[in-house]
């Protein structure tokens, strides 16, 4: 029975609204300056994965300003995005609170992202802590949001169009200025999607990110109008539209197959830290209205209702909401019941709903709004048990024919709302009484057929719990899931179990097959199901894209398919795992993964094959792999190539001496051979001659070509490598004046020298004064580079010494920097960088022509008068 015209008019109004496109305080789904995903949940299992995708519209580069907000709308951390020209970027927000890592793109023509473009991993454990009700180190040991006792992290998520890459959020003083002239820009070109799936249950969910245009010139988003950061910070300054306060959609909790959950996010203002466990007072409602599908309403709110700036409410769950009915439509009307400055009781919000079957399977839908940017209070009146009506929808109408009526004055309550325990079963009304099926049941002994007593689908089990697909005592269906229901539900001309080939049994929840037995090829690869196509682990698979191809972290350790996850080696790959950890003998040897395959040094490895055990002859010299070719060491050497004699830890010249430093006829470790340089065949200095051609050789032991002996590390009159003892003889290293090298096992080793001692402040902004580092004590050339610490952001060095560059960031900074010879040895140095403030310039005033002629008369003036007084 339908209560009134006004109600007709209200589904009307709600039903039958078309919103326009692109046009200012309505949502549309179009190119905008800030994006909004309402509401995120990132637990820790690896199997479910939240990816946002976000573009630009613009023929050219523009910058995205990240925020992550917490479920009380306490931003917890922010990073830029740049986006090529019609560009698309990913934000992985499962990694994000996973790893920490940020989406990597580079600062472009972006000049103020130079140094922070790509940017630095968060810290993932203060970050979540900052979005599960734990201090955070990014908060200042403060908290953020609410606790709920588990490790999902839950908040929501803005994207805004801006100019510079910066660490302001909204609200923040420069970030929002009229006219979109601060650092987030008026510019109408971002749009986003976000999409969640979960590899375990093989289902995906996905919505488009909530597009916020602004708009400069418009009433709507100027002056004194309530804009979408309006309430954060206090003016219309951001020049966004708002987002409606009335919001309405479908929900269904028809029978134990379908769940709805309400995803609502609200603008809870201008929110700050708090110290834990001391949050501060929660939003208020003004009315939530659930209606049956005869449009009977009840009112299901509390003040305290919705109190979050993003909450997910379970609809089936009496603790998170009162809703009387199993399937409807709720009216949410998010208005605040108490006036706040500076809008009063306005109020912006966002609904979105989620529909979930028990195989796991989601929908979702946005909440409609039919009612404009706010609503009154409906005129809902919950009507008497004298108006004529049969409001409990029992048959009965009014007293005395309906028992929930105590008199002519009272309200229809059916017995399994009356708050009575009219059974004597000590259980009171729906949902704590099970003999009630709703709150409109008017027996609390109902027959349901899980308790009945009766073998109602004929599968030999009766009732619950013996009969497992009841679900509950008071479950009044036996049999559930489109393989037992008689219907033929994926319209294929069969129906149920056995008959219909996408069933597995007479539980299954779905008549179609899955996408690895239906006989089609789903991923175009040529290969049709389970087993043929490698994508499918099972018949029952719902995917039949390979693992490495798939969209999903399958092996959850943080990178999704080729070529980002190095355990795939190509996109048809079928196992995301590195070959070392996949279980699989991957190449034959009989032996599988790490450690049982000696190939593989860790189970991080990716392939179970190397030069030395893949049976070809890699640097063709006639000898495969370990033991056979001596350039292997061992069965996962990578390299079948010889290493230099001087470098190979052999003996070859069987002198008693092996490798460079040891062996003097080695000048360098890279020397590839340990024999003297004047019998290798080898024109080791350049001169073009060779051995006993080079005068420089004086008999083929002579272990050095060089003809120069003046030169040479043992008759420079240096002392080469620092031991205190210069030349032939004193110094032990050197075997003879032709000596080029000094060192021998039992010297201190070369000394290497780094000059200057210091080096100059530099000036913010401004180029810093060149320096070039050199060195002294070892065999030139030297080579340069920072071994520890860091130079000051903007500040380069060359690996010829030389430290260049404009210096970004203020502060003091420490560094050491190594010089390494041409044989090797090293020296060190420790630096620090002043980079401060420069002085404010004063202006000069500039002086007029007439001013100068002034200047010029009083002067001449002054000379006369005094020249007068001492003629005088």
């Amino acid at each position: 029975m339908k209560k009134s015209a006004a109600i007709l008019g209200l589904a009307a109004a709600l039903f039958g609204c078309v919103q326009a496109q692109a046009a200012i305080n309505t949502i549309d789904n179009v190119p905008a300056a800030t994006l909004l995903l309402p509401n995120f949940e990132i637990g820790t299992d690896p199997a479910s994965h939240t990816v946002i995708t976000v573009g630009n519209r613009a023929a050219t580069e523009t910058l995205a300003h990240v925020v992550l907000w917490t479920d009380r709308g306490v931003p917890s951390a922010s990073f830029d995005v740049r986006l090529p020209a019609r560009g698309v970027s990913e934000i992985d927000l499962s990694a994000i609170f996973t790893t920490g890592a940020l989406p990597q793109s580079t600062a472009g023509g972006f000049g103020t992202c130079a140094g922070t473009l790509p940017p630095a991993p968060l810290d993932p454990v203060a970050l979540r802590n900052a979005h599960t009700g734990a201090a955070s180190a990014l908060l200042a040991g403060q908290c953020g949001s609410t606790t709920h006792g588990d490790t999902v992290a839950r908040g929501y998520v803005t994207i805004d169009a801006t100019s510079a890459c910066t660490a302001l959020v909204p609200g923040s003083a420069g970030y929002f200025v009229n006219g979109g002239t601060g650092i987030a820009t008026n510019a109408n070109v971002l749009w986003g999607e976000v999409s969640t799936t979960h590899s375990g249950f093989n289902t995906s969910t996905g919505d488009a990110l909530v597009a916020i245009e602004a708009d400069g010139a418009n009433a709507a988003t100027t002056g004194a109008s309530y804009t979408f950061y309006g309430r954060r910070i206090g003016s219309s300054a951001d020049n966004r539209e708002r987002l409606p306060a009335v919001h309405i959609g479908r929900y269904t909790m028809q029978d134990v197959l379908f769940r709805t959950s309400a995803q609502v996010w609200r603008d809870p203002g201008n929110v700050a830290p708090f110290v834990c466990g001391n949050p501060p007072a929660g939003l208020d409602t003004q009315q939530v209205i659930a209606f049956d599908n005869r449009e009977e309403p009840s009112v299901s709110q509390s003040a305290a209702m919705l109190p979050l700036a993003t909450q997910s409410v379970r609809l089936d769950d009496p603790a998170q909401a009162a809703v009387p009915f199993t399937l409807g439509f709720i009216y949410y009307h998010l208005d605040l019941a108490t006036a706040a400055p500076p809008f009063g009781n306005a109020n912006q919000g966002y609904v979105t709903l989620t529909y979930r079957a028990l195989s796991g399977e989601e929908s979702k839908a946005s909440g409609w709004t039919g009612l404009g940017l706010s609503g009154g209070i409906l005129p809902i009146t919950i009507e008497q048990c004298s108006d004529g009506i049969d409001n409990d929808g029992d048959g009965l109408i009014d007293f005395p024919n309906d028992p929930g009526c105590v008199d002519s004055h009272g309200v229809e309550a059916a017995p399994c709302s009356d708050g009575i325990d009219n059974d004597g079963d000590l259980l009171i009304d729906y949902p704590n009484d099970p003999e009630c099926g709703s709150a409109h049941d008017i027996t609390e002994n109902a027959i349901v057929a899980c308790d009945d007593g009766i073998d109602n689908d004929g599968d030999g089990l009766i009732d619950y719990p013996n009969d497992p697909q009841c679900n509950f005592q008071n479950d009044n269906t036996e049999n559930f899931g489109q393989c037992d229901d008689g219907i033929d539900n994926d319209g294929d001309g069969l129906i149920d179990f056995p008959a219909d080939p996408g069933c597995t049994s007479p539980s299954d929840s779905s008549e179609t097959a899955p996408a690895c037995s239906d006989g089609v090829d789903n991923d175009g690869d040529g290969l049709v199901d389970f087993p043929n196509d490698p994508g499918c682990a099972n018949a029952n698979s719902n995917n039949e894209a390979p693992a490495c191809n798939d969209g999903t972290d399958n092996d959850g350790d943080g990178f999704t398919d080729f070529p980002a996850d190095v355990g795939c080696a190509s996109a048809s790959s079928t196992n995301e795992s590195p070959a070392c950890n996949d279980g699989v003998d991957n190449d034959g040897d009989g032996l599988t993964d790490f450690p049982a395959d000696p190939v593989c040094a860790s189970p991080s490895d990716t392939a179970e094959q190397t030069q030395c055990s893949d049976g070809f002859d890699n640097d063709g010299d006639g000898l495969i792999d370990f033991p056979a070719d001596p350039g292997c060491t061992a069965l996962n050497d990578t390299s079948e190539q010889n290493a230099p004699q001087c470098g190979d830890g052999i003996d070859n010249d069987g002198n008693g001496t092996i490798d460079f430093p040891q062996d003097p006829g080695c000048t360098t470790a890279t020397d590839a051979f340990e024999g003297p340089d004047c019998s290798d065949g080898v024109d080791n200095d350049q001169d073009g001659l060779i051995d006993a051609l080079d005068p420089g050789c004086t008999s083929p032991t002579d272990v050095n070509e060089l003809s120069d002996a003046v030169t040479r590390a043992c008759n420079d009159g240096i002392d080469n490598d620092g031991d205190g003892f210069t030349d032939f003889p004193a110094d032990t290293g050197c075997q003879g004046a032709w000596d080029d090298v000094e060192f021998s096992p039992t010297g201190g080793g070369t000394l290497i020298t780094i000059n200057p001692a210091t080096l100059p402040n530099g000036t913010v902004n401004f180029a810093y004064p060149a320096q070039a580092l050199v060195a002294s004590g070892g065999l030139a050339p030297y080579t340069f580079a920072v071994t520890a610490g860091a130079l000051p952001p903007g500040l380069t060095l060359s690996p010829a010494g030389a430290i260049t560059g404009i210096g970004t960031a203020v502060g003091t900074f420490g560094f050491t920097v190594t010089a390494t010879d041409a044989n090797g040895f090293s020296g060190t140095r420790s630096y620090t960088i002043n980079i401060v403030l420069g002085a404010a310039a004063v202006p000069v005033p500039a002086l007029s022509t007439l001013m100068l002629a002034l200047l010029t008369l009083l002067v001449a003036g002054a000379a006369w008068f005094f020249g007068n007084r001492r003629i005088a």
